[in-house]
């Protein structure tokens, strides 16, 4: 069990920002602004919120995100933010449509975290993430963008069938 808590503790320091809270915050603010600026959010706004201390192992840093964009640049931006491998996710998601527009008012919550002993690097890395489903942005912005958020849900087949029916005994 020790060896195991070993090894998981090595891969979450490589994974993890920097153990220097201060460098975490400045690198992962610039991270989390350039993927918004990488997927065109309009007015978009990233700064950092209250974090907190996990016991004596890691620390959460909080950000919040806004912006203005449409489902597909959303999409994007989900899509790059879950292929990188890093140890952080969304903790809160609020999508309002702007009226008379296919914009969407997107704000976020989003936790990062530093754990204990993590190297202070210059720049984060970018591991690539094995927690997508599929390989290429285009599937998921087809998938999601063809739908008709606001359809009946698929039904399952079914077969008509007339109410009469006959047979003939002895006969291919």
């Amino acid at each position: 069990h020790g060896k195991q808590a070993e090894k998981n503790l090595r891969d979450w320091r490589a994974r993890s920002l920097p153990e220097d809270r201060a460098l975490a915050q400045a690198l992962y603010l610039d991270w989390l602004g350039k993927r918004a600026d990488a997927v065109g959010l309009n007015g978009r706004n990233v700064s950092p919120a209250a974090g907190n201390f996990e016991g004596q192992v890691f620390y959460v840093h909080r950000f919040t995100l806004s912006g203005q964009g449409d489902l597909k640049q959303l999409t994007r931006f989900l899509y790059d933010f879950y292929s990188v491998d890093h140890l952080h996710r969304i903790s809160r998601l609020n999508i309002k449509p702007v009226e008379n527009t296919k914009q969407l008012d997107i704000s976020m919550t989003v936790e990062a975290i530093s754990v204990n002993g993590a190297p202070n690097l210059e720049a984060l890395d970018e591991p690539p993430s094995k927690r997508l489903a599929r390989p290429d942005v285009d599937d998921y912005i087809n998938t999601i963008i063809a739908r008709n958020f606001f359809a009946p849900a698929n039904q399952p087949p079914s077969v008509a069938s007339s109410t009469s029916q006959q047979g003939h005994p002895n006969t291919p």
